[in-house]
């Protein structure tokens, strides 16, 4: 019996590892690739273009004419993001504010609205 004990412990750590492993993994991709995308403006335009001029060996002529064209696929990449990632987003929050609001005091519900409308704010920006 000791032995099966021993081994299911020892599983239970490899597979415990392996969960936070993969979730820690997930966190840091999600925050880098976040920092990637919203970092100052322009920022992300600015890498592109840069690895563009060093891969392709773009002169000044070439990267002027690519530049709005990158710019412009960009654009269009955050407004897909904002039609996809937005409403399911919303919906979670609804659905989360939903669930609080009856158990907190009416000082705390008001202080909720308004905390989730300065959010809804904040990702509705352009």
């Amino acid at each position: 019996m000791n032995r099966w004990k021993f081994r299911l412990g020892i599983l239970a750590v490899f597979v415990l590892g392996a969960v936070v492993g993969s979730l820690g993994t997930g966190l840091y991709i999600s925050h880098r690739v976040e920092r990637f995308f919203h970092g100052p403006p322009g920022r992300f335009e600015e890498r592109i273009m840069s690895r563009l001029t060093h891969e392709l060996d773009l002169n000044p002529a070439e990267r002027e004419e690519i530049a709005p064209i990158v710019r412009d696929a960009l654009g269009q990449l955050e407004a897909f993001r904002r039609q996809q990632a937005w409403p399911q987003f919303q919906r979670i929050l609804d659905d989360t504010v939903a669930r609080i609001r009856p158990k907190l005091r009416p000082e705390q519900q008001a202080e909720l609205d308004h905390s989730y409308t300065r959010l809804k704010d904040h990702f509705q920006r352009p």
